[in-house]
């Protein structure tokens, strides 16, 4: 069986590897010393993603000028900056599909109001690191 990677490992793997990531923080969560690390998407691609959402959040769709991005299969689990992982939420249901993702492994899914499970992701939404 695997050893699950620390963040610092991930971080390292990256850099190895070449692919331009950009590491904004490491947040190590309460007594479980889990680490969550937030990736940023490019911000010309934040900017297309709220044009195309037509400045609706992807989930509640409505309108906002607060919209954050989400990665629909987070960084933690191994999902990539693929300009398709990506969906712009409003704060609330940002935490929202945060919680799902990290407690029920479900991912945001515009055309199913639940989500689908993380096994059912396409594959391009997940880092690919030969």
């Amino acid at each position: 069986m695997r050893e699950k990677k620390t963040a610092m490992e991930y971080v390292r793997e990256f850099i190895l590897y070449g692919i331009p990531l950009l590491v904004t923080c490491v947040i190590i969560t309460g007594t479980r010393s889990a680490a969550r690390r937030h990736l940023e998407f490019s911000s010309g691609a934040i900017e297309q993603k709220k044009k195309d959402q037509d400045w609706r959040c992807g989930d509640c769709k409505n309108r906002s000028s607060e919209l954050e991005g989400h990665h629909r299969v987070p960084i933690g689990l191994k999902g990539s900056r693929h300009y398709d992982n990506l969906v712009m939420l409003c704060p609330t249901c940002h935490r929202k599909w945060d919680h799902l993702a990290e407690h029920n492994k479900t991912i945001f899914d515009k055309d199913r109001p639940d989500g689908i499970p993380l096994s059912s992701a396409p594959a391009h939404l997940f880092l690919s690191v030969e």
